[in-house]
C-alpha cells in the first residue's frame, strides 16, 4: 500500500503542510495537490458543489499529484465515511463528535474488522493505494474528531481513550457559539482560549495531534515542529468559502467563521473547561403550541431525507427533535384535542399544562417560543398576543394571514417589540431548495429568468399547497411581485376576491389555480395550483430557468441540473444532484434557527414574515383576477373592498 506521507511527518515531528479544497471542480484540486502542499483536504461538509459525483473526480485528481487526499465528511455517518474512504480520501475529519459513543462510531467506520466495522469494498482506493490496501488501511488511515461544543469538552477524556481516533480537530467557531459568543470573536475570549488549550493539554495526554485554525498560533500553538511531539498540521484557505444556508447540516446551519487551518498543539497547563454564563444561554427553552391539528400533531417523519432516512415534519415532532426546547403548555378550543395530544405525546411530555384559551396560557406560562397553528384568520390575534406576553420568538403556521391588513398588523407588532417570526413556509429550509438557491446565488448558473412550477392532487389548493409552492418562486427570483394575472380551477369562477375557505378542511370552498407573476427584476414566474390533477395522488415539480442551465426539482425525486451542450449538434447534458446531508431540516431547521436569532448567533430567518406577506399578496391578487375578468393585479397589493 502506499504509505500515508502525513502519518510519516507526525510520527517524525515534522510539519504537515496543508490546504483546505472548498470547491467541487477537480482541476481545483489538482492545481493545489500540484502547489507543494503535503496534503489536500477536501471540504465536504461545507464546501461549495461538492457531492458524491464531483468528490470522486476529486480525489482522483489530488491521487495523480504528490499531495496526499484527506476530507472532512458532511457528518459522523459510517456512510459518509466509507464512501470517502473508499473513493481514495487517506483520512477523514469527523465533524460534531460529543460522546466517546460518537467517537468509537467515527472511528469504527474507518477501520476494518476486527478492529473497526467498515465494510471492504475498495473499488477506487485500491487503484491508488495498492492491492495490499485492506491489509494496511487500518494502520495507514487518519482519523481526526471535531471537538466543537462544550459538550464535548466535559466528555474529552473519554473520546481521547476512544481506540481507532488519531486526534483532535477543533471547530473555532462552533466552540464559541456553544460558549455563547459569536462565532468570529470566539478567538479573542480568555475563556475559548482556555477550552482550547484543555483540549490541547487532552491531546497531548494521550499522544493525539491536534489542530485549529490559524489564529491558534498566539495561543502557543506553533506552526512548526512541536515540543511536545505532537503531530503538527498548518493548512490555508485559497478559495473563501460562500455562506452557507441556515438550515445545513443537517440544517442547518453551523459554520460562519470561514474554513479553519489545522495547526498543531504545544505545551501548555491545564485548565478547566469553561461554560457559558448563565446571564448568556437558556439551556432548554419553554415553548407553548395554540392549536392541535394534524400539522400541529402528527408524530411520524413522513417526508423522507433525500440521502436517506425521515425528519419530523408536524410542529409537536419537530420541538421532541430538536435537545433545546420542552413543550410546557398546549392550547386549544376542543378539549377533545388533549387526549390526542396524550395518545401521542404523553408518554414524552408527561406534565403539560392544557388551556382552551390562549391569553391565559401566555399570562401563566413564561413562554419563550410560541407555535401559532390555529386556523389561518386566527393568527394575527395569537400573535400579538404572544408578543405583548414577552415571548421570545414565533413560530407561525402558513399562509401568514388571510387578508394583507392581518399580515401587515402581525409584522408591524413583531417588528416593534424585537421578536423575530418565522412562517412555516417549511420548503426554504428542505436540503434540496437550499442546495439548489447556494448554487443559483453562487452566479454558476447566469441570472434566473422564468420559474415554472407545478402541484396537483387533493391538497393542491391556493391557501394550503400553493402557499409553498408560490413562496418557493419568491424564495428564487429573490425579487418583488409586481403584476398578477389568472384564473381559477373551474368550479370556482364566481369565488370572489377574498379567501372565502375554512381552512382547508373542506376542498370545494378552498380553489386552486394557474397564474403569471412578474417580479420587478425580469423574473417571470408561472404556476399551476389544481387539486384537480389527481396523477395518482399528487406531484410536485418546480423548474428554475438560468441564462446557463434549467435546475428541475421534484418531490419525491431531487434535484436535476439541465445544460446545453457544445458541439455541432446540440443537445442537453442531465446531471441528477448528491444532496449534502443537513443535520436539520424542515420544522427542526426553523426552530434552531430561531434559537439562533434569540442567542445572537445569527440575524436572518430562513422564511421571515415579510416574504410570506409576497405569498399572501401573489394569491389574492389571483382571486382579485378572477374576479376582474382575468385581468392583471398590480402592485401596491391591498385587501379587495
Amino acid at each position: 500500500m502506499r504509505s500515508n506521507k502525513v502519518k510519516e511527518l507526525w510520527k517524525a515531528g515534522e510539519t504537515v503542510r496543508a490546504t483546505w479544497c472548498t470547491t467541487g471542480d477537480p482541476l481545483t484540486a489538482e492545481v493545489l495537490g500540484n502547489a507543494g502542499f503535503d496534503a489536500v483536504l477536501l471540504d465536504m461538509q461545507h464546501g461549495f458543489g461538492i457531492d458524491p459525483r464531483t468528490a470522486g473526480k476529486c480525489f482522483q485528481a489530488i491521487s495523480a499529484t504528490p499531495a496526499i487526499p484527506l476530507s472532512r465528511v458532511p457528518w459522523n455517518d459510517p456512510v459518509h465515511i466509507q464512501f470517502a474512504l473508499d473513493a481514495g480520501s487517506y483520512g477523514v475529519i469527523v465533524p460534531l463528535v460529543n460522546t466517546a459513543e460518537d467517537a468509537a462510531r467515527a472511528a469504527g467506520a474507518t477501520r476494518y474488522p476486527p478492529v473497526g466495522f467498515r465494510s471492504n469494498g475498495p473499488n477506487r482506493v485500491s487503484l491508488y493505494a495498492g492491492a495490499d490496501y485492506v491489509e494496511r488501511a487500518n494502520d495507514e488511515i487518519i482519523c481526526l474528531v471535531m471537538i466543537e461544543t462544550l459538550e464535548a469538552l466535559d466528555n474529552i477524556e473519554a473520546i481521547a481513550a476512544t481506540p481507532g481516533i488519531d486526534g483532535f480537530f477543533i471547530g473555532p467557531g462552533d466552540l464559541a457559539m456553544s460558549m455563547g459568543l459569536p462565532a468570529g470573536i470566539g478567538s479573542k475570549s480568555d475563556e475559548w482560549e482556555a477550552n482550547v488549550l484543555k483540549v490541547r493539554d487532552v491531546a497531548k495526554a494521550h499522544g493525539l495531534v491536534c489542530g485549529i485554525a490559524p489564529d491558534g498560533e498566539r495561543l502557543g500553538l506553533p506552526r512548526a515542529r512541536g515540543e511536545s511531539g505532537v503531530g503538527n498540521v498548518r493548512g490555508v484557505n485559497p478559495h473563501p468559502q460562500p455562506p452557507l444556508p441556515l438550515r445545513q447540516e443537517r440544517g442547518s446551519r453551523r459554520r460562519r467563521d470561514g474554513l479553519p487551518s489545522p495547526v498543531a498543539t504545544g505545551e501548555g497547563s491545564g485548565v478547566r473547561v469553561i461554560r457559558k454564563r448563565k446571564d448568556q444561554q437558556l439551556t432548554t427553552y419553554r415553548v407553548g403550541v395554540v392549536g392541535l391539528s394534524g400539522i400541529s400533531l402528527s408524530p411520524a417523519g413522513t417526508e423522507p431525507f433525500f440521502f436517506g432516512g425521515e425528519h419530523p415534519h408536524a410542529h409537536v415532532a419537530c420541538y421532541a427533535n430538536h435537545p433545546r426546547t420542552e413543550i410546557v403548555a398546549v392550547c386549544d378550543i376542543m378539549p377533545a384535542a388533549f387526549d390526542r395530544f396524550d395518545e401521542l405525546w404523553g408518554s414524552h411530555w408527561p406534565n403539560v399544562n392544557k388551556y382552551t384559551d390562549f391569553r391565559e396560557m401566555l399570562a401563566n406560562e413564561q413562554l419563550d417560543l410560541i407555535s401559532v397553528v390555529t386556523p389561518d384568520h386566527l393568527h394575527g390575534g395569537v400573535v400579538e398576543a404572544a408578543v405583548a406576553a414577552g415571548v421570545k420568538a414565533i413560530y407561525c403556521e402558513k399562509p401568514i394571514a388571510t387578508t394583507l391588513a392581518d399580515a401587515d398588523r402581525m409584522i408591524a407588532v413583531a417588528e416593534a417589540a424585537g421578536v423575530p417570526m418565522s412562517i412555516n413556509h417549511t420548503r426554504r429550509w428542505y436540503d434540496v431548495y437550499q442546495y439548489a438557491k447556494q448554487a443559483i446565488d453562487s452566479g454558476e448558473y447566469g441570472r434566473v429568468t422564468h420559474i415554472h412550477a407545478l402541484t396537483t392532487g387533493p391538497r393542491a389548493m391556493l391557501f394550503r399547497n400553493g402557499t409553498h409552492l408560490i413562496d418557493l418562486a419568491t424564495f428564487f427570483a429573490a425579487g418583488e411581485p409586481v403584476w398578477v394575472s389568472g384564473f381559477l380551477d373551474p368550479g370556482h369562477e364566481a369565488y370572489g376576491p377574498v379567501y372565502a375557505g375554512d381552512g382547508g378542511r373542506d376542498p370545494a370552498f378552498d380553489p386552486g389555480g394557474t397564474g403569471l407573476v412578474q417580479f420587478d427584476n425580469g423574473v417571470l414566474f408561472s404556476f399551476v395550483v389544481s387539486k384537480q390533477i389527481q396523477n395518482g395522488g399528487g406531484g410536485w415539480e418546480l423548474s428554475i430557468d438560468c441564462e446557463h442551465a434549467r435546475l428541475r426539482m421534484t418531490e419525491p425525486g431531487g434535484l436535476e441540473i439541465i445544460t446545453a451542450t457544445k458541439g455541432e449538434s446540440g443537445g442537453i447534458s442531465r446531471s441528477r444532484v448528491d444532496l449534502p446531508r443537513y443535520r436539520w431540516t424542515d420544522g427542526t431547521a426553523a426552530i434552531d434557527e430561531l434559537i439562533g436569532i434569540i442567542e445572537g448567533r445569527t440575524t436572518v430567518s430562513q422564511s421571515p414574515p415579510q416574504e410570506a406577506r409576497k405569498t399572501l399578496a401573489i394569491i389574492l391578487a389571483l382571486l382579485q383576477s378572477q374576479a376582474n375578468g382575468n385581468t392583471p393585479v398590480t402592485a401596491p397589493f391591498t385587501d379587495a373592498s
